[in-house]
């Protein structure tokens, strides 16, 4: 007996392998929208230990410099974690679009897979209706050849 084939092998390994560098461009988007977190979270940190430490001064006296300079520092900050927050949510825009693909190209194995599957259960029940056959044939040869004796 031959043994079962799928004719869409090359083509089902093809997407699969797509898949895979699909699923690596993903997981490369998250990790630099993880990063960028990373460096928000910190953002946010030193922005609060300023805050503090202006809000410290300011208890004990403050010259109109030194609170300028607590300002700018934050005024900073701010701008630097605007930043980064409109960064963040264009990376999601990307992470969104790497997702849409990968979803696309996973329900298309995922076809190709049940396409593989059905062909392979078609391919047992011809092999059983033949073996099937084979036996029948067999069984009538020895019967013809012990009703001749």
């Amino acid at each position: 007996m031959k043994r079962f084939e799928f004719s869409l092998d090359r083509v089902l390994g093809f997407k699969n392998q797509m898949l895979d560098r699909e699923k690596n461009e993903l997981a490369r988007l998250r990790s630099i929208k993880s990063q960028m977190d990373e460096e928000l979270r910190e953002l946010l940190e030193e922005f609060q230990a300023v805050n503090r430490k202006m809000k410290d001064k300011s208890r004990r006296g403050v010259t109109a410099l030194e609170l300028r300079s607590f300002q700018f520092q934050l005024d900073c900050l701010r701008d630097d974690m605007d930043l980064l927050n409109e960064k963040r949510r264009e990376q999601d825009i990307k992470i969104d679009g790497q997702l849409a693909v990968v979803l696309e190209i996973s329900q298309s194995v995922s076809g190709l897979d049940k396409l593989k599957d059905h062909q392979k259960e078609e391919f047992a029940r011809y092999e059983a209706k033949e073996t099937e056959n084979e036996i029948s044939e067999f069984i009538t040869g020895k019967l013809a050849l012990v009703a001749e004796v």
